[in-house]
């Protein structure tokens, strides 16, 4: 969704925007075009899971983002840590 949203807005820097959470509140959108940055998104793209070739092949040319499957239970009791668990 990140990818999709900046398709349409510049990013903007988190000292300018910086991330909250914790409370379970959804902040009001403070996106100000005035303070956005150059980064601009075009387009976005998949590498096979676990291939570090096609990782290090995407680096090289873009920036590169690292999704997890975060609805298991062992994500959702995390409290701090390392975490350690298959």
């Amino acid at each position: 969704m990140a990818f999709k949203y900046w398709k349409t807005h510049d990013a903007e820097l988190e000292s300018v925007y910086p991330y909250v959470s914790g409370d379970g509140t959804v902040p009001e959108c403070a996106y100000d075009s005035g303070s956005a940055t150059s980064v601009e998104v075009t387009s976005n793209g998949f590498v096979t899971q676990d291939n570090a070739d096609q990782m290090k092949a995407a680096l090289a040319v873009q920036p590169l983002s690292v999704s997890i499957e975060a609805d298991k239970y062992v994500f959702q009791s995390y409290t701090s840590g390392v975490l350690d668990s298959s």
